[in-house]
């Protein structure tokens, strides 16, 4: 005889609702100067420093994600004659993006109706336009690239503009920065919070809610946190999860950006002894910050760093990093401090999880917690997981679907580098 499932109260239909969205979906500024200590030719006056900066730096055959603008359409010639893939722009009929080599990028700005070239990493190929007609955050398939992490910037604070009442996004902290060539200097790039409520900006009912907290890619190189957290974050606010629209008004979706220095160090400008260069697992002092937060049955600072309140476990000086936390930490691990500190000034956290990568665990989506709870409450685990399995099959077919695509990632992923210690 099959057996009913067990009902389930608005509450736990409320976590599994936002772990379920959670899994279906598969800042700092400052004015640029020259290295002078590298000397090239100058392309054209139509491009920027940075550009003809990446331009010295880069392999003779690695392609640049570059915006163009022409003074008109025959521009586009040039760009036919080089055969190269490029995409245009519905609202902007002079502008065009490509990704090309040294040479390309030479020729192109040699031509007297190339007005201005730039370097233009990320998935929207116009993000630096505010082009946001087919969205923010483009779905996968039409996007060029990973989302980059200045266009998920300008991206949120768009949407934050244009839903006040609902999103604020906050930074919260830093990440150990990596070094910027072109700028001559360490260049730590902000950690920041997401909040999707209704009445963002109400204090009383911000502070009465349920919090629901999920962090993005932690580690640097499991992609999907980001890519799919942000989109997420668009969709309910454009109105396409209502499901998740009616829970808004109890509760508050927190979305962490976790690891910025294994985000951005793909990009060329800053320092990095991993070759081939990609999205890394670690910050930039090479350590896992997954291994820097107190666990159930471990909240030693001496083992999980990431403890803001130090060895006491008293907050002494609310706001900051207190005095007992040893120094080579805060130097080391400066997010997950930011993070943890900045999660304790929520009232009602009742629900965190990590959107990580997963791909060589064909068993992830039924292992979302490691314990540390009484029976009832692991027994409830049990039925949410496994609903969150079952809706994952029927979306997206069965994990063995994916085994090219896991096992590119597993390859990819032993080509980084060890990390230093997963403790102090």
């Amino acid at each position: 005889m099959e057996s009913s499932p067990p009902s389930m109260s608005r509450r736990e239909f409320a976590v599994l609702s936002a772990a379920t969205a959670g899994a279906l979906l598969s800042p700092t500024s400052s004015t640029a100067k020259r290295n002078d200590s590298i000397t090239s030719e100058s392309v054209s006056d139509a491009t920027t420093d940075l550009y003809e900066f990446l331009l010295d730096r880069v392999e003779s055959d690695f392609s640049l994600p570059t915006l163009i603008r022409f003074d008109d359409d025959s521009g586009f010639a040039t760009l036919d004659d080089l055969d190269v893939q490029y995409r245009t722009h519905s609202g902007e009929a002079t502008v065009a993006h490509a990704n090309l080599t040294p040479d390309q990028a030479r020729q192109v700005g040699e031509q007297g109706e190339t007005v201005r070239m730039e370097y233009s990493p990320g998935s929207n190929p116009f993000w630096k336009l505010a082009a946001y007609e087919d969205g923010v955050f483009l779905e996968p398939e039409d996007s060029v690239d990973f989302i980059a992490f200045d266009e998920a910037l300008a991206g949120l604070e768009h949407l934050e503009n244009e839903h006040p009442s609902r999103l604020n996004v906050e930074t919260v902290g830093e990440g150990g920065g990596h070094y910027n060539h072109f700028e001559e200097r360490d260049d730590p790039r902000a950690v920041w919070a997401v909040e999707l409520t209704e009445n963002v900006s109400d204090p009383a009912s911000f502070e009465a809610k349920e919090k629901l907290v999920f962090s993005m890619s932690i580690h640097g190189d499991e992609r999907a946190g980001v890519e799919a957290g942000l989109r997420f974050v668009e969709g309910v606010l454009e109105g396409e999860f209502p499901e998740v629209e009616d829970l808004l008004s109890e509760f508050v979706l927190v979305f962490v950006s976790s690891n910025p220095d294994g985000w951005v160090v793909r990009e060329r400008v800053y320092e990095d002894p991993v070759d081939p260069r990609d999205f890394r697992r670690f910050n930039s002092n090479d350590y896992d910050l997954n291994r820097q937060f107190p666990t159930v049955g471990w909240i030693s600072p001496d083992n999980r760093p990431a403890e803001p309140s130090g060895g006491n476990l008293v907050d002494d000086t609310p706001g900051e990093i207190d005095d007992d936390v040893p120094g080579r930490v805060s130097r080391n691990v400066p997010a997950p401090l930011a993070i943890v500190d900045h999660l304790r000034s929520y009232q009602n956290v009742s629900y965190f999880l990590d959107l990580h990568g997963m791909y060589a665990h064909t068993n992830a989506v039924v292992s979302i917690t490691e314990g540390g709870f009484g029976l009832r409450t692991a027994a409830e685990m049990e039925v949410w997981n496994r609903t969150i399995e079952s809706e994952l099959t029927d979306a997206l077919g069965g994990v063995e679907e994916f085994d090219d695509t896991f096992q590119k990632a597993i390859d990819d992923t032993d080509e980084q580098i060890g990390c230093q210690s997963d403790f102090f």
